[in-house]
């Protein structure tokens, strides 16, 4: 780097015209704004890569989706019925959210989702997060058959319109085409990660 008195005798050298003062000021001026631009540039790159986790929860995921969550969705089985599975694990998140959980987003990105586990935050993989949302379109069928199917078994072998029931309800669960499951995720991911954006 060259000092003060380097840089004014290069100055010297030249005739100072208006002209050749006026194109040093420009050079100046866009050296300037160049590094300012970098700057941003830089600090932007640092906000973005540094993620600050929320502090550790009371239960880890494993014991808020055992204990918490999945014992609640008997009481979200009408909102299926009436709309679809979609609609039944949005509503069952939306009414369950309190502070401190644990799994969040941090950007509102479906690749951003972090979970607690073993006593630290960990990052949710695609696979992982698709695979979780599997689980919880399981336990739906499962609190479906324990709460509805073995419940009314013996109305569905003699009556026809718990029959029917029994037909437009399962196809809520399991829809009308093989990539039903994969839309629901495909649906889900969106939404949860704006939802539980930190």
């Amino acid at each position: 780097m060259l000092s003060k008195d380097e840089i004014k005798s290069s100055f010297l050298q030249q005739e100072l015209t208006h002209e050749v003062l006026l194109n040093y000021i420009v050079d100046l001026k866009y050296e300037i704004e160049l590094l300012k631009n970098k700057k941003t540039i830089q600090s932007k790159k640092v906000e973005t890569n540094t993620e600050v986790c929320p502090q550790n929860p009371k239960m880890n995921f494993y014991e808020f989706n055992k204990n918490y969550l999945y014992p609640k969705i008997k009481h979200y089985l009408e909102i299926v019925f009436e709309n679809d599975l979609f609609t039944g694990i949005k509503y069952l998140f939306e009414n369950n959210m309190f502070e401190n959980m644990p799994i969040y987003n941090s950007n509102g990105r479906i690749t951003s989702f972090h979970i607690f586990e073993n006593d630290t935050w960990t990052k949710l993989s695609t696979e992982r997060l698709n695979k979780y949302i599997e689980q919880i379109i399981e336990e739906f069928m499962f609190v479906f058959n324990a709460e509805w199917i073995q419940v009314n078994q013996e109305k569905l072998l003699v009556d026809e319109s718990y029959q029917e029931k029994y037909l437009k309800y399962m196809e809520k669960f399991v829809g009308n085409n093989s990539n039903h499951q994969e839309k629901i995720i495909s649906q889900l991911k969106p939404f949860l990660a704006k939802l539980l954006k930190s």
